[in-house]
């Protein structure tokens, strides 16, 4: 099957989707959602596509049902999807330690006790040239840290 990965740096822009990356290498735990269901499930492929050879081996659920959402309970690194109706159920101290993705807007929330570490400054500017072609200048105002703009 084919995964258009332009698609996402169009989605995400050229320095979320960094972060985003940055965020699966350091297996952090991340949320992804949006209010059309057939959108979570190609975002996770294209993702995921990026790191061939490379697989995730932590948990996977590219959509999660209302009656299961305690999955954000896990204590591994875990790539999730669900309905934007149901991000206010996740409790705070489950979302302060993982990075939440908005598929329908391309923002991030990172939250303050995931302990992400950004990319090296260097090595963060050399892929940002090599994929600005990809990018269409999509802001970088919406990655957060629980509300407060990081500096990227």
């Amino acid at each position: 099957a084919h995964v258009n990965i332009a698609a996402l740096f169009r989605m995400f822009g050229t320095k979320r989707f960094l972060d985003l990356v940055t965020a699966v290498l350091l297996e952090k735990k991340m949320i992804f959602w949006s209010r059309s269901l057939h959108m979570l499930e190609p975002s996770f492929r294209a993702l995921l596509s990026a790191f061939d050879p490379l697989m995730w081996h932590g948990i996977y659920v590219p959509l999660v049902p209302k009656s299961l959402i305690d999955v954000v309970y896990a204590p591994c690194p875990y790539l999730l999807g669900v309905h934007a109706s149901l991000v206010d159920s996740i409790p705070a101290e489950v979302s302060a330690e993982a990075v939440l993705v908005d598929v329908d807007t391309g923002a991030l929330d990172i939250g303050p006790a995931s302990d992400f570490l950004r990319m090296p400054e260097r090595l963060r500017q050399n892929f940002e040239a090599q994929l600005q072609p990809f990018d269409e200048d999509r802001g970088e105002t919406d990655v957060t840290e629980r509300g407060a703009e990081l500096k990227l």
